[in-house]
């Protein structure tokens, strides 16, 4: 179910906001929780854009909201639309340390940093974040 202050396209599908952290050869991956849509699924954090935010906002509440952390949007990386409709703008984010994850387990199971290679191989890796890892192999700093 949409939150109503969530951002709708023209055809009334959610917009949202994906934050991309990079540690070394290894990205910051999420497993959804049980409540969730898509249940179970590996994925990037990040979430809805509401109307009243910027997009870097919205970066830096969802992961304050998901994962217990601040972050520092960087830049805009990539937009893409998933096989359901919703449109989807990647960020690179950073993290801000001193960094103490608190996950909101009502929507995050695990979290957990991963390669390239490891998380394409994921059997339960979320359709539309292969679509990313394909275009934007790490080290995309060009």
């Amino acid at each position: 179910m949409n939150d109503p202050a969530d951002r709708l396209d023209e055809a009334g599908r959610r917009i949202g906001v994906i934050a991309v952290i990079e540690s070394g050869a290894r990205r910051l991956v999420i497993r959804r929780s049980a409540t969730v849509r898509m249940p179970g699924k590996v994925c990037f954090p990040g979430g809805g854009w509401r109307y009243h935010e910027s997009l870097e906002e919205a970066l830096v509440r969802e992961c304050q909201e998901e994962l217990g952390v601040p972050v520092e949007p960087l830049r805009a990386l990539y937009q893409s639309r998933t096989p359901w409709g919703t449109q989807l703008h990647w960020w690179q984010c950073s993290l801000i340390s001193p960094t103490r994850f608190s996950l909101n387990r009502d929507e995050i199971a695990e979290l957990f940093w991963a390669d390239q290679q490891t998380l394409l191989a994921h059997p339960d890796l979320l359709e539309s974040n292969r679509d990313f890892l394909e275009r934007w192999p790490l080290g995309y700093n060009r």
